[in-house]
């Protein structure tokens, strides 16, 4: 084919190399977010220019052809691809952002039009199901770290965190890749802007079972006990441990005929030394909820601070450790302490009453 399209960079090329730019306003304000490097690289074409062709300015047909149009086979494409300027993709390069929605709202805008004209919308769906497509929920304990990409193939995706459990727990699962929510600012937007799209992609909010199911299959990755910084850190143990609580404390059914002790044999729990044991190798910290030691092998105290704000109570209470934790330990075969091991039984009597 003779060079004879004039591309939006300036460059005479052939109609093979070129693509248009869609006509629909929301399909052409979409196409704008596309780099045209990007899609140089991962596609092999250039965006034709609005004045045409290179020698007669007659437009895309002056080869005889018409031009081939922007669609969502391309965008697969360029979503897809890994690599120079985009190590990590370009959804990736986007959560990075300051404000991630000038993105992802004309993207979705796209692709909820897309996904309502489809003659078969789940072949549309399976075209993106193994794109990153949202941005992920993130703790307060990493405001600096870029949004993680959710897609559909890593699991179910939750449009908002379960009410009935505390968000910063939820948040440090989502940093440990254990849960999968939408971010808060990006969600908001969408279910204005995009209600049926998001509705489609997403499920509403996790159950107070689903989400303890999911920390129990997160115990059960194959990973170094003695090294939790993957693919769990501390923070996710603890507080995929509390949400287990919650669940035992409302007398959650996680599987049938299935007892809490016969499920903490998957469990791991941090000791004393901030090593993961499992329950039937430590002994518990308190008795009667009243703190008498923590000597060696003992759950460590670290887990208490994971109860939620303790900053309301009086100093008596703040020696009180919430009884549930110790039921839940109890329950899923953690030694009870024994008293024959508390040095100093007086303190313990007076704590006691």
């Amino acid at each position: 084919q003779v060079a004879c399209v004039l591309t939006e960079c300036g460059e005479v090329c052939a109609p093979s190399s070129c693509i248009e730019r869609p006509k629909h306003p929301l399909a052409l304000r979409a196409s704008e977010l596309i780099p045209p490097k990007l899609l140089k690289i991962s596609c092999g074409r250039s965006f034709a220019s609005s004045l045409g062709s290179g020698s007669s300015g007659s437009g895309s047909s002056s080869s005889g052809s018409s031009l081939e149009m922007l669609s969502l086979a391309h965008w697969v494409k360029v979503l897809s691809y890994r690599g120079g300027d985009w190590p990590k993709g370009l959804i990736a390069e986007v959560t990075s952002w300051e404000n991630p929605c000038d993105f992802f709202l004309p993207f979705c805008r796209w692709l909820e039009m897309e996904l309502k004209e489809a003659e078969q919308p789940s072949e549309v769906l399976n075209q993106i199901w193994d794109l990153d497509l949202l941005p992920a929920f993130r703790s307060e304990l990493q405001p600096l770290r870029p949004l993680r990409p959710l897609r559909l193939s890593s699991g179910h995706i939750f449009a908002r965190p379960c009410v009935k459990i505390r968000t910063e727990w939820q948040g440090a699962l989502c940093d440990a890749e254990v849960l999968r929510i939408v971010e808060p600012r990006c969600r908001c937007a969408l279910q204005s802007a995009t209600p049926f799209l998001l509705e489609s992609l997403t499920w509403p909010s996790p159950t107070r079972a689903e989400l303890a199911a999911a920390c129990i299959r997160s115990h059960q990755m194959d990973f170094d006990p003695f090294a939790v910084a993957e693919p769990m850190s501390m923070k996710a143990v603890l507080a995929s441990l509390a949400c287990l609580k919650e669940a035992f404390l409302a007398d959650e059914v996680l599987e049938p005929e299935v007892t809490w002790k016969e499920l903490g044999k998957r469990l791991w729990i941090p000791s004393t030394k901030r090593v993961l044991q499992r329950p039937s190798q430590l002994s518990n910290y308190s008795f009667l909820g009243v703190v008498v030691g923590s000597a060696e092998g003992t759950v460590s105290l670290e887990i208490q601070s994971t109860g939620g704000d303790r900053s309301d109570r009086s100093d008596r209470q703040r020696d009180i450790l919430d009884l549930g934790w110790e039921a839940f330990l109890d329950a899923i075969g953690v030694t009870p302490l024994s008293l024959s091991d508390v040095s100093d039984d007086l303190s313990l009597s007076v704590a006691l009453g």
